[in-house]
């Protein structure tokens, strides 16, 4: 199974106004919509964005990110993005994860954009 966790930095959000949090949640909310993951639960603090267990979840579920990274609210107001797989693992348990926003930071961080 993969998954993909996304938290907003609810106060960054409150403080700046431009948006509510509730407008951005729906937007990624929609941009998953576009793709074929159909599980998404929302959690005390962010969403959790589920695989169907076919051939295409690793693509449903970073072509979003792929299309967000580029929002001029995803990396201001992003607090985590983590995706979460164990396909390869014994224990279905077991998860092993990669900190996509931390990666995505690192992309833009040498670059002079209105992201970063």
């Amino acid at each position: 199974m993969v998954k993909m966790f996304f938290e907003l930095d609810e106060k960054k959000v409150e403080e700046c106004g431009k948006y509510t949090v509730e407008e951005i949640y729906d937007y990624i909310d929609s941009v998953f919509a576009m793709t074929t993951i159909t599980k998404v639960e929302k959690l005390e603090h962010g969403k959790m964005y589920y695989g169907n267990g076919n051939d295409q979840d690793l693509v449903n579920l970073f072509k979003p990110i792929f299309h967000m990274e580029q929002e001029e609210w995803f990396l201001k107001y992003s607090k985590d993005v983590i995706f979460f797989d164990n396909s390869m693992s014994a224990n279905k348990d077991e998860f092993g994860y990669e900190n996509v926003l931390r990666q995505v930071q690192s992309k833009y961080k040498n670059k002079v954009t209105k992201y970063a």
